[in-house]
């Protein structure tokens, strides 16, 4: 298998319940750790609930971006693809726009997110086959930033939301991506 084969076995996504749970975590350590935790946890909420890519989450915060407030939706330009994202917004994504919006955000650090993940006890193991090997590590280890978007189209997927309307709030051009991995 190419290496990109191989890390698609490694790509997890959260539930709904695990969401919660983590959102509701009570954060422990110095004030400047909890601060710090916090936000990134309450980012890499917002991102599973948005299904952005890291690299496009400033704009929910600097106003580069269109909130429609009676569809309940805020769209904005993919960096990447220069696709238009229409996203539904749900209240909990609401409340953590609010509650940083008009600050500056650095980039999430994967490995902090790893640590709140694992304080709120993300702990399932999750195997995964990589370069031929079964391993099985704890689900905190393998979150990632990108872990976000996974979740987002997994919820709506098992929601039975159409492809073609994820694609929309995801910013695809098409729904390749969602027939082979989701």
């Amino acid at each position: 298998k190419s290496n990109k084969e191989l890390a698609d076995n490694k790509k997890v996504s959260l539930t709904e319940e695990q969401l919660n749970k983590f959102y509701k975590h009570i954060i422990t350590g110095t004030e400047r750790q909890i601060k710090k935790y916090t936000e990134i946890r309450d980012l890499f909420i917002l991102q599973c609930l948005v299904g952005q890519r890291i690299g496009d989450m400033q704009k929910f915060f600097n106003g580069d971006n269109e909130m429609d407030e009676e569809a309940g939706t805020i769209s904005s330009l993919s960096q990447k693809t220069k696709a238009r994202a229409i996203i539904p917004l749900l209240p909990l994504a609401k409340e953590i726009i609010s509650k940083y919006e008009n600050k500056e955000r650095k980039s999430i650090v994967n490995e902090a997110l790893k640590e709140v993940a694992e304080q709120a006890g993300l702990d399932e193991p999750i195997t995964y086959e990589e370069n031929g090997i079964k391993q099985t590590q704890p689900l905190y280890k393998l979150l990632h930033t990108h872990t976000a978007r996974h979740t987002f189209i997994t919820i709506l997927c098992r929601k039975g939301i159409p492809k073609e309307t994820v694609i929309i709030a995801t910013g695809h051009e098409d729904t390749k991506m969602i027939d082979k991995v989701y």
